[in-house]
């Protein structure tokens, strides 16, 4: 089985108290996160995956929240996707990255603003010799790109949106002629049994 598709996301909110170099996530972003792996949990049931991350405590952190719903395969820390004034240097990494691992469905990788603003573009021009614009996600969100044809989706977004991405049909539960329930009757002995409830 080859790679089907990549998923670029983009770290959570992270704390700005003190200002460090390496802030954590923030409440709002680990909330975030969790919802965006909620929301890949169904569409990684059945597929391998593999994690790759930035070696900072914010890409780590979104990373082990993804890991731990979804329990991807592996979770590999890789300095080239920090996002330095130097990323694009990495891209050709990447790509090759991304075709060394062809026989794992779906790659994820938990990165920086810059990647997921520039790498899809680069990939896609890579491949097909064209030019293309891509959406991009905000912090805690991810672009999930399906490697044959080049289709986007941004994620977290309802379960039907990504049926209809990934073409599934959703099957259809039986209709319930009635939907009402049955009224109840309590008997309380004192001949009062027939009120509803």
């Amino acid at each position: 089985m080859k790679t089907k598709f990549i998923i670029l996301v983009r770290h959570g909110v992270y704390a700005e108290e003190g200002l460090s170099n390496d802030p954590p996530l923030s409440e709002m972003g680990k909330r975030d996160i969790a919802k965006l792996a909620h929301c890949l949990a169904p569409f990684l049931k059945n597929l391998e995956s593999e994690i790759y991350y930035s070696p900072r405590l914010r890409t780590l952190e979104s990373a082990c929240i993804i890991n731990e719903i979804t329990c991807s395969k592996a979770l590999l820390p890789r300095e080239e996707l920090w996002s330095d004034r130097h990323h694009k240097e990495d891209f050709p990494w990447l790509c090759g990255l991304i075709e060394s691992r062809n026989e794992v469905p779906v790659l994820i990788f938990v990165t920086h603003l810059e990647y997921v603003e520039d790498f899809p573009a680069f990939y896609y021009t890579s491949k097909t010799g064209r030019e293309k614009a891509f959406e991009e996600p905000n912090k805690g969100q991810a672009l999930l790109i399906d490697v044959d044809d080049f289709r986007s989706i941004i994620l977290p977004c309802y379960s039907e949106k990504i049926e209809s991405f990934l073409g599934l049909s959703r099957v259809s539960s039986p209709k319930i002629i009635n939907a009402s329930p049955p009224k109840k009757e309590i008997d309380y002995g004192d001949g009062s049994d027939d009120l509803p409830f």
